[in-house]
């Protein structure tokens, strides 16, 4: 029997309840594409080569202000579930053995200056489907503080993400702080230093050219 397959557009047109309730509670909304690796799962740790696709399903981070400077949580999370044709709760990013040294280095942040953060999230992926989900939701988080804190600006981040690979990954520009950030929140969660190549692919636009990347500065 033929099916219509998940993607975004297909789910937001069934639960359309479900993505209005998620964005009408929260000030900053970020998503990001969902990827997989066609290789590179085990080399990418390291900072070898990895193949990446992107497929039409979505991450959403909400970022709700609270008048607790500084105080970071997660709130609610939600991930779709195939098998039971709903949006069920999960326990997103935050079932971390370094959730407490997340926590501290997101309050770090310039974000949390001003006001506290409630952290939820909507993940279109299938839950244990072997989809990059988690990736896709650090980076969201990532480009989500930059904007909260003034950083930059979502006009600015599609302006980056439209430009040539080498004035996106210039040293110092906001995509170049944005990638790295995204490492950042990446090891807390991985437990190690993920490789570049893991988090650049969410930097890449509509020009998708072949890129190299390395975490640190090699002549």
């Amino acid at each position: 029997m033929r099916t219509e397959p998940d993607n975004s557009a297909s789910l937001q047109a069934k639960f359309p309840e479900v993505y209005r309730d998620f964005f009408a509670s929260s000030n900053i909304v970020v998503s990001c594409p969902v990827t997989f690796l066609w290789a590179g799962n085990a080399s990418g740790r390291f900072g070898m080569m990895t193949v990446t696709q992107r497929i039409p399903l979505r991450v959403y981070v909400a970022c709700e202000p609270t008048v607790e400077k500084g105080m970071i949580r997660f709130g609610q999370w939600y991930q779709w579930d195939q098998s039971r044709g709903s949006f069920t709760k999960t326990q997103g990013i935050y079932h971390t053995a370094l959730h407490d040294e997340l926590i501290l280095f997101l309050a770090s942040l310039p974000w949390a200056r001003d006001h506290g953060w409630i952290i939820n999230g909507l993940i279109e992926s299938p839950s244990h489907s072997g989809f990059a989900d988690r990736g896709a939701v650090v980076a969201a988080l990532a480009a989500a503080t930059m904007i909260a804190g003034s950083e930059t600006s979502p006009e600015i981040l599609r302006t980056g993400l439209a430009a040539t690979p080498a004035e996106r990954h210039a040293p110092g520009s906001i995509m170049d702080q944005w990638i790295r950030r995204t490492t950042k929140i990446s090891a807390f969660l991985a437990g190690f230093i993920p490789g570049f190549g893991r988090t650049v692919a969410y930097a890449i636009g509509s020009r998708a050219i072949p890129t190299i990347g390395w975490s640190t500065y090699r002549p």
